[in-house]
C-alpha cells in the first residue's frame, strides 16, 4: 500500500509540475541546487516568469548605451505576430580572429537559453573577459521565437516546431534566421535548448519513477557529409573539455539522447545527424557547432539560476577552446577532410547504455541501462559521388527560393549551353506518406542517376560543391537524403518524374 501511495503521490506532484513547476524540494536541494552566483538578466529582477520581449530589448538597449561603439542591434525579421527579431552585433576592432553565432529561444519553453545568452552577453565585457571580447566578431539571436516565448510555447504561432525547419525553410522567422547566419558566415555556430527531465517514459520505471539526473547534455552533428577532421575538432576540442569543466564544477553531463520505442520495448537515441535541425545544418554551412540541452522543460523557475549559468558555462568554454585553437578551426573549415563520396543513407549498431537517473522515491540517485542507437556509429549504406557542381534550371524557382536564403556562392548561364549532366529520374510512382510531419506530407523515393546530354537554358544557376558552405548542397539537392527538399516534397515527386536540377560531375 505503502509504495501504490508513493506512485500516485509521485504521478501527481509531476502532473501538477508540468503546470507551476514545481520539482520536489528534496531533490532540488540535494541535486540541483542554485549556485551562489549573482545574475542581472530581467527574468532575475522579478519574482516570477521569464524575461519578456519588452524587457529583452530594454536590457540590449542599455547595453548598447553602455558600450555604444561595439554593441550595434540590427532587425532580421519579423515574427509570425509582427514583433521585430533582434540581433545583436558586437565588434571590437579589426583583429577579430573568428566569427561566433549565439542563439537561444528558438522553441519558446526553454527560457534559460534566453537568459543564459543575455547573461552572457553583459558578462563578456568584464575586464577579465577582455581578451575573448576582442577574438570575435559576435552575432548573437537571443530570443529566435519571440511569439512562441511570449506565450511559453515550444511552437511558432503557426504551430510548427523552428528546429525541424532547417531544410524545408516553411517558417518565416527560420527563413529570417538562415539568411542571417548564411550571410554572417560563423565559424562558431552555437544553440542553446532546455529539456524535459521527467519524461513519460521515465515516470513508469522504479517505484514511483525517474527524473534525468543531467544538468546538460550535448548534441554535436555525428552527419557523414559533414567533414571528418571538422566533427573530429568539434568533438576533441569542444566536446571533450567542456565535460571536463562541468563534472569539475559539480554539473553531471552527458551526450544528449531521447526515448523512443519500437515494438513496445523501449530504447535511447542518442546524438543525431539530421540535416533538419540546427546543430547538422550549422556544421554543413561550414562552422563548428553545437546544440545545447539544458535540464529544464516543465521546471518553471526551479532551479533557474542554476539552468542559466550551466548556458552560460557552456558558451563560454566552446569560446575559450576557439581561443586557443583558432588556427587548428580555421585550417579544417577552409580545408576539410577529403571525401569525394556523399552519404545517401546510413545505419547504427544498438549497443547497451547505462544513464544516471534521479529516483522520485527515494530521492537518490540511480542508474538504468538501455539499449541504445547512437548516432555517433553510423554507417553509410549507400553512397554516390560528389558532382563538381548542382544545375538548377530558372524554373525551379521554389528550389532557388531556398538555395537563395542559404546564400550560396554561384554564377548563372548568360546563354544557353549544351552538357553531358547527371539527371535524377524516379524510379516508380512515390505516394506521400499519410502521416503529416511539420505541415508537410513526406515522401520517401527512390531515383536513378542517369547520364544524359541536355540542353540548359540561358538563366540555369551553377552552384559549385567547393565552397565553405557547398556541404548543405549535398543534404538539400539529393533527393534520396532522409532531409532534402524533394522529402519535405517542396517538389511534388510525381509532377516531376525527372528533377529540374542536376548534377555535373
Amino acid at each position: 500500500m505503502k509504495l501504490i501511495f508513493a506512485f500516485l503521490f509521485s504521478w501527481i506532484s509531476l502532473i501538477f509540475q508540468s503546470d507551476s513547476g514545481i520539482q520536489p524540494k528534496k531533490i532540488t536541494d540535494k541535486w540541483f541546487p542554485e549556485p551562489d552566483i549573482v545574475i542581472n538578466t530581467p527574468a532575475f529582477q522579478k519574482k516570477s516568469g521569464f524575461t519578456n520581449h519588452r524587457e529583452m530589448m530594454s536590457f540590449l538597449e542599455n547595453l548598447k548605451l553602455e558600450h555604444p561603439q561595439e554593441i550595434n542591434i540590427e532587425w532580421i525579421g519579423e515574427s509570425q505576430k509582427g514583433k521585430s527579431m533582434p540581433l545583436v552585433r558586437i565588434k571590437t576592432s579589426n583583429k577579430t580572429k573568428l566569427k561566433v553565432w549565439l542563439q537561444g529561444g528558438l522553441h519558446g519553453d526553454e527560457p534559460a537559453s534566453t537568459e543564459g545568452i543575455l547573461y552572457l552577453i553583459s558578462e563578456i565585457f568584464k575586464p577579465e573577459n577582455k581578451d575573448l571580447l576582442n577574438h570575435f566578431e559576435w552575432a548573437i539571436v537571443p530570443m529566435a521565437n519571440i511569439d512562441g516565448y511570449e506565450n511559453h510555447d515550444r511552437y511558432a504561432a503557426n504551430g510548427l516546431d523552428l528546429n525541424r525547419d532547417q531544410t524545408k525553410l516553411m517558417i518565416q522567422e527560420s527563413i529570417s534566421l538562415k539568411k542571417a547566419l548564411c550571410q554572417f558566415e560563423p565559424d562558431l555556430a552555437l544553440d542553446f535548448h532546455e529539456f524535459r527531465p521527467y519524461r513519460k517514459d521515465f515516470l513508469e520505471m522504479g517505484t514511483a519513477g525517474l527524473g534525468s539526473a543531467y544538468d546538460v547534455m550535448i548534441l554535436n552533428s555525428s552527419n557523414l557529409n559533414v567533414p571528418q577532421n571538422q566533427r573530429e575538432i568539434t568533438q576533441n576540442y569542444f566536446v571533450n573539455p567542456l565535460m571536463e569543466q562541468l563534472s569539475s564544477l559539480g554539473y553531471r553531463v552527458h551526450d544528449y539522447f531521447t526515448t523512443d520505442t519500437h515494438l513496445n520495448f523501449l530504447y535511447l537515441s542518442q546524438g543525431s545527424s539530421n540535416a533538419r535541425s540546427s546543430a547538422t545544418s550549422f556544421a554543413l554551412t561550414g562552422a563548428i557547432s553545437t546544440l545545447f540541452e539544458i535540464r529544464g522543460v516543465g521546471l518553471g523557475r526551479t532551479s533557474f539560476k542554476r539552468r542559466t549559468h550551466s548556458t552560460f558555462l557552456c558558451a563560454k568554454s566552446y569560446l575559450e577552446s576557439a581561443v586557443k585553437h583558432t588556427d587548428e578551426i580555421l585550417e579544417a573549415l577552409n580545408h576539410p577532410s577529403d571525401n569525394n563520396m556523399v552519404v545517401i543513407k546510413t545505419q547504427n549498431d544498438q549497443n547497451d547504455q547505462r544513464v544516471l537517473m534521479v529516483d522520485l522515491f527515494t530521492k537518490d540517485t540511480t542508474s538504468i541501462i538501455l539499449p541504445t542507437k547512437d548516432a555517433k556509429n553510423l554507417v553509410a549504406t549507400k553512397q554516390r559521388k560528389i558532382p563538381q557542381y548542382y544545375l538548377v534550371h530558372p524554373s525551379a524557382k521554389a528550389i532557388i527560393d531556398r538555395l537563395s536564403w542559404f546564400q550560396l556562392s554561384h554564377d548563372t548561364f548568360a546563354s544557353a549551353q549544351t552538357l553531358t549532366i547527371e539527371s535524377y529520374q524516379l524510379k516508380e510512382s512515390c505516394e506521400p506518406s499519410p502521416i503529416e510531419f511539420e505541415g508537410v506530407y513526406r515522401q520517401d523515393c527512390d531515383y536513378d542517376v542517369v547520364s544524359q546530354t541536355i540542353n540548359l537554358p540561358a538563366g540555369t544557376l551553377r552552384f559549385p560543391v567547393n565552397q565553405r558552405k557547398g556541404r548543405i548542397l549535398l543534404e538539400i539537392l539529393e533527393p534520396d537524403v532522409p532531409n532534402s527538399l524533394m522529402s519535405y516534397q517542396v517538389l511534388n515527386a510525381n509532377q516531376y518524374p525527372v528533377l529540374p536540377y542536376y548534377r555535373l560531375p
